[in-house]
C-alpha cells in the first residue's frame, strides 16, 4: 500500500481498525456478502470491494496504489478519492 501511514479498514460500514504497509490482519466474519473499505485519511482516498464469504472460507485481500507508480503518485497529489484499490489476492 505504500509507506504513507496507517490505512483505516472498514467492514460493512463499521470501522474495524488500521493497517500499515506490509502488515497482515485477520478479521472474522459471518458467511455471506461483506463490503470491505480501505481509507487513506490524510488523502481522503477510499477503495472498496464486496466479497462473498462461505463458511470456513479464508479470503485474502490486498490494497495497492491504483495504476502504475507515476499514475498513483499523480492521483495522490491530486487527492483523487480512487487513488487506491482493494481486491482479492490470487
Amino acid at each position: 500500500m505504500g509507506a504513507l501511514g496507517t490505512y483505516q479498514v472498514g467492514l460493512d460500514d463499521e470501522a474495524v481498525g488500521g493497517i500499515k504497509s506490509g502488515e497482515v490482519k485477520n478479521f472474522a466474519v459471518t458467511p455471506g456478502q461483506h463490503r470491505v473499505t480501505v481509507r487513506v485519511p490524510h488523502r481522503q482516498a477510499v477503495a472498496d470491494v464486496t466479497i462473498g464469504v462461505q463458511e470456513r472460507e479464508i479470503v485474502f485481500l490486498e490494497c495497492a496504489p491504483r495504476g502504475g507508480p507515476f499514475s498513483a503518485l499523480l492521483r495522490l497529489v491530486l487527492r483523487d478519492r480512487r487513488s487506491v484499490d482493494v481486491y482479492p489476492s490470487e
